[in-house]
């Protein structure tokens, strides 16, 4: 790979970690709200 592909790819992936960390984030953070919701409600009920 040439010096440009070569930037352009490690500036790239760092990117896409960071965005798909932050996706993974958003997603547990919602489904433990979900979970929590869900045990409120169970408890209600009983």
């Amino acid at each position: 790979m040439d010096d440009l592909t070569m930037a352009i790819f490690w500036s790239w992936v760092p990117m896409w970690v960071f965005f798909n960390g932050i996706a993974k984030c958003i997603r547990a953070w919602k489904g433990l709200s979900n979970d929590g919701m869900n045990l409120n409600t169970v408890n209600k009920i009983v």
